[in-house]
This record gives structure tokens, C-alpha cells and sequence, in this order.
């Protein structure tokens, strides 16, 4: 069984934030600095999953990332619960 690319999410194709910032060699202070926010540590909360960020913030990720990635990334199912419930 081949699993897919869970970087990009196979119903929406959309990309994780993690992915983005990784193909476009981005750090998390750049980014932070790009959506507005003053901490690079926000977007790491944000890429681990520890934090999701606010419908605004959504929408400047969504611009940042020129629809890369969207709201829906921050809200797809884990492969854990797509796998068991397949």
C-alpha cells in the first residue's frame, strides 16, 4: 500500500505551512515577519500543530503563500485517523 504525499493534502491539494516553508526555504522568522506577526516561535506553534491560527491569520497565510496554503491545511485529517478510517 502506497501512502500519499501528506504534504499536500489529497482532497483539497493544498500544502501544509511546514511544506511551504520548507520547498521555499523560509525560516520561521521570515514568515513570521511576512504575516505580520513580531515571533517566529507563532509560526512554528503553528507548523507543530500546537496552535492554530486565528480566521484572520488564516487569511494572511493564505495571501503569504499566494493560496498555497489555506484554512482548510490547519483542519485535514491526520494519517492516523484517514488510514483507520479507510
Amino acid at each position: 500500500m502506497v501512502l500519499p504525499n501528506l504534504a499536500i493534502w489529497p482532497r483539497t491539494g493544498r500544502m501544509t505551512l511546514a511544506q511551504y516553508l520548507q520547498d521555499n526555504g523560509i525560516s520561521f522568522s521570515e514568515f513570521a515577519r511576512r504575516i505580520g506577526t513580531p515571533h517566529g516561535r507563532t509560526v512554528e506553534r503553528y507548523v507543530k500543530g500546537t496552535r492554530v491560527p486565528t480566521g484572520r491569520m488564516m487569511a494572511k497565510i493564505d495571501k503569504a503563500t499566494d493560496g498555497a496554503v489555506t484554512a482548510s491545511s490547519f483542519f485535514e485529517p491526520t494519517l492516523e485517523v484517514a488510514v483507520a478510517g479507510s
